[in-house]
């Protein structure tokens, strides 16, 4: 039972409550809809049960109670915002509803101990207002964070934690704090990890009896910890080298500051080629020795600049809907 929840004006106050009120009657199913960065979302059901046993590993992570305040600005349809409330309620802690924007204004007379955002939030709220966070635990997830971002948390010295779950697993499976060098991601209780032919295949018995198969490459460590290369889907194979397009486009945002969305196109001699797309409302003019921090192999073949990327309603950009809204004819090769 929740010590308090507060609605703050703007909020999602009559989704929030019916979500609390459909928690506390005890129903039988959960609906939870993925987020389509991979494709059609897919419904999921899950119960009661399932919701409390991801909600307990999180409370025992982050060392969360009854005295902590929860601050909610996540949109209520997401399962990171409804898991974000269970956690409150089987804490005894108090929540605070606000309002879900990019540019949010923080109580400036409440002490926030918990708060889950995305990395635009948070960017946001390092230039305006980072202050009311400087003792809170910070969830980031739903998006990649750029390196500009994770140098500024650093600096900062926030207590961030980057999310590796997915919806599937109601919520996170791992933790990493942020940190430089990255650390990696290390399992919640009773979670463990293997290895298939690359990809993370998720062992946690508490929520499925089977293991979970996923699409996502990485450095298997141990049973406990991994690093994320990237996910299979967006793996270009060029001439029989994987290149991992969201690594890349960090390393290039990093060293020259261009937003970028890479990814493979056929091509006759090495099977597929990578190009990419330069979010830019100018023409500019790119060559090869414009990348010095990337390998040969990992420069782009062919570019084309783009006013605007698709993005999901969870902050990702939406790759598939952004490749298919490109001109063929407009390509420009990296000379």
């Amino acid at each position: 039972m929740f010590k308090e929840v507060i609605y703050l004006p703007g909020s999602q106050e009559i989704e929030i409550a019916s979500f609390i009120k459909e928690y506390q009657n005890n129903s039988s199913e959960f609906s939870f809809f993925t987020s389509g960065s991979t494709g059609t979302p897919k419904k999921l059901i899950f119960s009661k049960d399932q919701l409390d046993v991801s909600a307990k590993k999180s409370i025992t992570y982050f060392q969360l109670d009854e005295s902590h305040t929860f601050y909610l600005c996540l949109d209520i349809n997401t399962v990171a915002a409804k898991m974000l409330i269970v956690r409150a309620y089987l804490c005894g802690a108090s929540l605070i509803c606000g309002p879900v924007k990019k540019e949010i204004n923080l109580p400036k007379e409440v002490k926030i101990d918990f708060i889950s955002l995305v990395p635009i939030q948070l960017k946001f709220l390092i230039e305006k207002n980072i202050e009311s966070l400087r003792k809170s635990k910070i969830l980031i997830g739903g998006a990649s964070i750029s390196t500009e971002l994770i140098n500024q948390i650093v600096s900062l010295d926030l207590n961030c934690f980057q999310s590796f779950g997915m919806t599937e697993t109601l919520s996170h499976v791992a933790l990493r704090k942020i940190s430089f060098p990255a650390l990696p991601y290390q399992a919640l209780s009773n979670i463990r990890f293997s290895i298939s032919d690359t990809c993370l295949i998720i062992h946690y018995p508490e929520l499925q009896d089977t293991p979970i198969v996923t699409n996502d490459e990485i450095l298997l460590i141990d049973e406990q910890h991994f690093h994320w290369k990237g996910r299979r889907d967006f793996v270009v194979n060029s001439g029989g080298v994987k290149l991992h397009p969201a690594d890349i486009e960090d390393r290039i945002y990093e060293n020259s500051g261009l937003k970028t969305l890479l990814f493979g196109i056929s091509d006759n001699e090495l099977g597929e080629k990578l190009v990419m797309l330069v979010l830019t409302n100018n023409s500019i003019n790119l060559q090869k020795s414009d990348f010095p921090f990337l390998l040969p192999f990992e420069i782009p073949k062919q570019y084309q600049c783009v006013a605007s990327f698709f993005y999901l309603p969870n902050e990702k950009t939406d790759r598939i809907k952004t490749q298919l809204a490109i001109k063929e004819n407009e390509w420009r090769t990296l000379l």
